[in-house]
């Protein structure tokens, strides 16, 4: 007698899910990237230190799978400091000041951006090659992020990775440099009023509480010191308001993207929200000068 056709087809399917049960477990499937990963691998900045005395340092980075990702910036001295303290035109001195500063901002910017987007691009990877994990520990290392599943770690890295507009720098630095004329800043090129607590790392202020041991950190050039404030800004737990300010205007202009950013700035400064109310009021009043 002919079996219908419905109970042929019944009986392929029933042995078809009965061979796949059997061989599922012997299956190499892709591994998914919810793990948690190696992020600080002994010896890897050696090996990041190797490849980049093989890569192009003159174009801030090197290539890992046809994506450019900073690892160690180019911190080459580009124009010298003006001499902001002689300039007596009140206008041709804010003007030189924040093209000096404002053009730096947006170098590191650039970096930063690379950075960022080299995140992006291996967001939704369930695995990593040799040199993007190598990228990849690097910027986890650099951000102060700790182990944890791959993608719980990217969030958090591109929470962190991201540009500080270049208005709310150009204020911020007037204001803690004295446009410029303060000794930090002539000498050192910190026009951040970045603090260090090594001897000999940097200035001893004047002012300095008995029983203190920071010194103001002294650079070589303005990019190296430009790039280690903007580090501050984007990994140091005092500034995650501002952080958070950011991730959720990021798609404002850089002008009231900076305005609504400082006002996560309160811990910079023991002048607290005296401190917000200036650099607001700055940011205001020099618009016409400043990088938008």
């Amino acid at each position: 007698m002919t079996r219908p056709l419905w109970h042929k087809i019944t009986l392929v399917i029933f042995w078809a899910i009965l061979l796949w049960c059997v061989l599922y477990p012997f299956i190499n499937l892709p591994k998914t990237s919810q793990t948690s990963i190696n992020t600080i691998e002994a010896g890897y900045l050696d090996t990041t230190n190797a490849l980049l005395k093989a890569g192009n340092e003159a174009n801030f980075g090197v290539v890992f799978n046809e994506h450019e990702i900073q690892l160690v910036p180019n911190f080459s001295q580009g124009k010298p400091i003006p001499q902001f303290g002689q300039m007596t035109d009140v206008k041709s001195k804010k003007s030189t000041y924040f093209e000096y500063i404002g053009q730096m901002s947006e170098r590191i910017n650039q970096i930063i951006v690379i950075q960022r987007q080299f995140l992006i691009s291996i967001q939704n990877k369930p695995s990593l090659s040799t040199a993007e994990q190598l990228a990849f520990n690097y910027l986890s290392h650099t951000y102060r992020v700790k182990n944890a599943p791959q993608p719980e770690m990217i969030e958090r890295l591109l929470h962190r990775v991201a540009p500080i507009p270049t208005p709310l720098v150009q204020v911020q630095t007037a204001n803690e440099s004295g446009w410029g004329t303060s000794r930090f800043a002539r000498k050192g090129y910190n026009f951040f009023g970045l603090w260090c607590y090594q001897t000999g790392c940097g200035f001893i202020p004047k002012q300095r509480i008995d029983g203190m041991n920071h010194e103001v950190a002294r650079f070589d050039s303005l990019a190296k010191a430009m790039y280690r404030y903007k580090l501050n800004l984007n990994r140091n737990r005092a500034y995650r308001d501002m952080r958070d300010i950011r991730a959720r205007q990021m798609s404002d202009d850089s002008f009231a993207l900076s305005y609504a950013m400082i006002g996560g700035l309160k811990a910079y400064s023991e002048r607290g929200d005296a401190y917000i109310d200036e650099l607001r009021n700055m940011l205001e009043f020099n618009r016409e000068f400043l990088h938008e």
